[in-house]
């Protein structure tokens, strides 16, 4: 019986890890690290437990095979760049929207350095706040009004990754999963929740879990982003301090 293909997820992993010339193990134990090294909790997101060294190797040899493969840095385009204050934002976005970005999220050295995963670092070849991430930030900001900066910024970075790789792979980016799952918010409580996975259950909206048209990590990584959302950071830890929701 042939074996399952491995999720996206991991394959991503496996890919960023090589393209950061690691050893199989250290991007097994980068896996491990991102789940607390809980088969469980690993499956309960991607549906299959963490590869072990001979998975990551297999696949590895897979992506040195390949031609073409997308697994090395992007070529970054000007809206790839990262975003910087102006007297006149060069993408029109809204002055009270740049103030926003400048003072609640740039100052989030959770956000800026670690990619607002606890773990160790994870390496996107870009910064966390590019013009392409601000330009969701503000299109998303309407609807994600009033929720916490680290919950805005996660979904907005998960819609510029996504747009980003189905460039890359010259794909059509369907926003429409992403939408569904922002106009439920699942994340507010668990009656949203049941809404969102019966919307999925009934085949109104893809499951994100198993992938959206360009079936990448980013929703995975969105939902680590934001499992402990409320606890304290480990730089508020260090300071005592606690984040302010806006």
């Amino acid at each position: 019986m042939p074996r399952p293909p491995v999720h996206e997820f991991y394959r991503q992993c496996i890919a960023n890890g090589a393209a950061s010339r690691q050893s199989n193990y250290e991007i097994v134990r980068r896996i491990r690290a991102l789940f607390s090294g809980s088969d469980e909790k690993a499956e309960s997101v991607t549906g299959q437990r963490i590869p072990v060294e001979s998975t990551v190797r297999r696949y590895r040899k897979k992506i040195q095979e390949s031609s073409g493969t997308s697994s090395g840095p992007a070529e970054p385009n000007e809206i790839d760049e990262p975003w910087r204050s102006m007297r006149e934002d060069p993408d029109s976005i809204p002055p009270h929207i740049c103030d926003w970005i400048a003072t609640h999220i740039l100052p989030n050295d959770f956000i800026m350095r670690d990619r607002a995963l606890s773990y160790p670092t994870f390496t996107d070849h870009f910064d966390a706040v590019t013009r392409r991430t601000a330009m969701w930030i503000s299109t998303l900001f309407n609807r994600l009004g009033g929720e916490h900066p680290q919950l805005i910024w996660s979904i907005a970075w998960m819609y510029s990754g996504d747009e980003m790789l189905c460039e890359k792979q010259q794909k059509v980016f369907d926003t429409r999963p992403f939408d569904y799952y922002v106009a439920l918010k699942p994340w507010t409580s668990a009656g949203n929740r049941q809404l969102y996975d019966q919307a999925v259950t009934e085949g109104k909206t893809v499951d994100l879990r198993i992938g959206n048209t360009n079936s990448t990590m980013f929703y995975v990584l969105h939902l680590l982003q934001i499992q402990d959302m409320n606890q304290p950071t480990r730089e508020e830890e260090r300071t005592g301090k606690e984040g302010e929701p806006n």
